[in-house]
């Protein structure tokens, strides 16, 4: 398994600081506001990319535009609730695992 140093988090960064994402001083955690300004990236120079949505039909069609980008890091998607279609959907698209919060 592969080291991962640098992260590319994708969307609203709340609850960043609770979460313990802030301070992570073994990974270079950046940000980008939206799956745009992520595509406007070298996003080859991340070892995984965060795609963390709420609203099931964007998350979908910004992991599928994510994960169509040759040589592009593995996706994770972060969603706010478990959701088993959802998941398997994001799964297809690309996105190499999915992550919910407990319910």
């Amino acid at each position: 398994m592969a080291t991962i140093r640098s992260v590319l988090w994708i969307g609203a960064a709340q609850g960043w600081e609770t979460e313990g994402m802030a301070e992570t001083p073994s990974v270079d955690l950046a940000w980008a506001r939206d799956v745009d300004e992520a595509l406007a990236l070298p996003l080859a120079a991340f070892d995984a990319l965060v795609l963390d949505g709420e609203d099931p039909e964007a998350v979908v069609s910004g992991a599928r535009r994510l994960a169509a980008v040759d040589e592009g890091p593995p996706l994770v998607v972060r969603l706010p609730a478990p959701d088993p279609p959802l998941r398997r959907e994001l799964l297809a698209a690309g996105a190499a695992e999915v992550l919910a919060a407990a319910p």
